[in-house]
């Protein structure tokens, strides 16, 4: 991201080149299938778990956030999908009320596509997203950190909603969920 380049050049001393994301990420996904939310409103993160800044914010998710969330929406489901899920994270998310873990898929997809609203969760971490850029192409509303959503900046506001802290966060993920529309 911009603001990762003037990091590095700015810790270094050197010139640092950005390289936009030049995948066509809609094409990798193929079309967006249209979906009628029937059933219990469901939420999605999608991140390798062997990454921290994923594993910490699935964490964030299970601990903070989802509890709030079904407070709210008390039928609410979360889906955690990803490789490499650390076996913290795989027992807490069995214990956790409303909440599925799914490591290794082949695809993410589908999971994305039966979710009513993609996570961004992170609190730590530099670069551009790309669980944001494949929400956005399949056409999901997006609740992110700042963090989350760094170099999709002009996507702020329109199609993600960004919150910090946890009660914002879970707010966001609810209003979403209950405007089914």
């Amino acid at each position: 991201t911009p603001g990762d380049r003037a990091a590095i050049s700015a810790a270094t001393g050197r010139r640092v080149f950005l390289v936009a994301d030049g995948f066509d990420h809609l094409a990798a996904t193929g079309p967006v299938a249209a979906t009628s939310h029937e059933g219990p409103p469901q939420a999605v993160m999608v991140g390798n778990f062997a990454y921290e800044p994923n594993a910490d914010g699935a964490r964030w998710c299970l601990e903070q956030i989802h509890p709030r969330v079904r407070a709210r929406v008390p039928d609410a489901e979360l889906a955690l999908v990803g490789s490499s899920p650390p076996g913290d994270l795989r027992a807490a998310a069995r214990s956790a009320p409303g909440v599925e873990l799914y490591a290794d898929v082949e695809s993410v997809v589908p999971h994305l596509d039966a979710a009513q609203v993609s996570l961004c969760p992170l609190r730590v971490g530099g670069g551009v997203k790309v669980k944001a850029i494949e929400s956005l192409a399949r056409g999901k509303a997006v609740v992110s950190t700042a963090v989350g959503i760094q170099g999709l900046e002009k996507a702020r506001g329109k199609a993600v909603l960004v919150h910090d802290d946890a009660d914002g966060f879970a707010a966001a993920v609810a209003e979403l969920m209950e405007d089914r529309d």
